[in-house]
């Protein structure tokens, strides 16, 4: 066990020194207003004393500030490994190509924002719909607004009955959204939901086993009675997205970047050649705790439980429910963790929103980006020409081909709303 923790505390550290080196990047911006504010007024003499001690302040509280996220940081991953560990999907749990055991909290990209009553980014229709009162359908990927809006638009057309649209961004905690909804009485008649919430919002769930979609598939999201309380809308791959053309100028290829051995030796290579690739960093990922706890904790440390397993393998989820660990598996994964920081964009990864960390990969800045294949209709709006595909997260010294890849989210109908059968007919 004390090699497990040294290890764990190595992840740890990675993220401190990245905290500590943003600090002083911090302090030196302050340093250098500092000393054109006090040239201006007093000559450089004093410019030199007002930098140095806005440098020494602003330093300080730079370092609290690190500690207090490297802290936090390792918090949040003991935390969102035991809650990954809670519940599964579908027949036999969730997982596929490289398996998700658990349930993998979905993507949450973008920007979208509701407020307690109203509807995020808008409504799609023109007026309630030949067959009743129009039916409201909360979503959780921005992503994908645009084309849900199309298909409300088509539905319509084709049926008679308005479907609104309310699309929910990263920034958007939406458990406590549906919360909010439902105490105000504005309770949507489809909402986006997860296996985390299950016990949360177990009073809102429409029974759907009847369904006929269900015969249809195996990944819909079920009660802890193995009820059908969820339809499964999206197959999402989480992993590290890579720049293909980076990797080729490189002299990369992404195909050998299947286990963690590979993947630290391209890592390095590309950090001797930024400058050559014009990257400001070799990966882009985002840990901040309040808006990004999805992408490090769920995503990430569901590598942990499911990477290099059969889909239907919950051997390490009865562990976890037990209060164990694998320690040797564990140990690799927080190798692979401290990896990922080190060569992370320090800004980004510790105070950056989904948006600033997938500009940055967008804009060609880094080679990796830690998110997953949703990512793909928002790099449109950055104007990238540039191939892209998608790694595991390889944290295994042996070959693990293929990301993971399931249904992350699903859509759940209110059983006390009062549009229930038209709800269960657009499913």
């Amino acid at each position: 066990m004390q090699g497990l923790e040294s290890r764990l505390c190595g992840a740890t550290v990675a993220v401190a020194q990245v905290a500590t080196k943003a600090g002083a990047k911090v302090a030196t911006k302050a340093a250098t207003k500092a000393a054109t504010k006090s040239e201006t007024k007093a000559g450089s003499k004093v410019a030199s004393k007002g930098a140095t001690r806005v440098a020494t302040k602003a330093a300080t509280k730079a370092g609290a500030k690190a500690a207090s996220l490297a802290a936090a940081m390792m918090l949040m991953a003991v935390m969102s490994l035991m809650l990954a560990a809670c519940g599964g999907s579908g027949a036999g749990g969730s997982g596929a190509a490289g398996s998700t055991q658990g349930g993998a909290a979905g993507s949450d990209g973008g920007s979208g924002v509701a407020d307690g009553t109203g509807a995020g980014t808008g409504q799609t229709g023109a007026g309630a719909g030949a067959s009743g009162a129009p039916i409201r359908l909360v979503n959780g990927k921005i992503e994908i607004d645009a084309q849900l809006k199309a298909y409300a638009k088509d539905y319509q057309e084709r049926t008679g009955q308005e479907v609104i649209i309310e699309s929910l961004g990263g920034g958007v905690n939406i458990l406590a959204q549906i919360k909010n909804y439902h105490a105000a009485g504005n309770t949507p008649d489809i909402f986006v939901t997860n296996v985390n919430e299950r016990e949360q919002l177990a009073d809102l769930y429409l029974d759907l086993s009847d369904q006929p979609w269900v015969a249809e598939t195996d990944a819909y999201l079920t009660d802890t009675d193995g009820k059908v309380i969820g339809a499964p809308f999206s197959v999402e791959g989480i992993g590290l997205v890579y720049n293909a053309d980076i990797l080729a100028k490189a002299g990369i290829d992404p195909n050998t970047l299947i286990n963690i051995g590979a993947q630290r030796a391209a890592f390095e290579k590309l950090d001797a050649m930024k400058g050559e690739l014009g990257l400001s960093a070799v990966v882009s990922a985002a840990a901040e705790s309040g808006q990004m706890y999805w992408a490090t904790g769920n995503h990430l440390m569901s590598a942990y439980l499911s990477m290099g397993m059969a889909r239907d393998d919950k051997t390490l989820v009865d562990m976890m429910n037990r209060g164990e660990i694998d320690e040797a598996r564990m140990g690799q994964f927080a190798d692979y963790v401290k990896l990922l920081f080190e060569y992370a964009d320090p800004a980004v990864l510790l105070s950056g929103t989904y948006d600033d960390q997938l500009a940055l990969f967008a804009q060609g800045k880094t080679a990796f980006l830690c998110q997953g294949n949703w990512v793909d209709p928002s790099l449109e709006t950055y104007g990238v020409t540039f191939g892209c595909g998608i790694l595991p997260y390889a944290f295994l010294e042996t070959d693990t081909p293929g990301a993971t890849a399931d249904s992350p989210t699903w859509w759940a109908v209110y059983r006390g709303g009062a549009n229930i059968d038209a709800a269960k007919a657009f499913l």
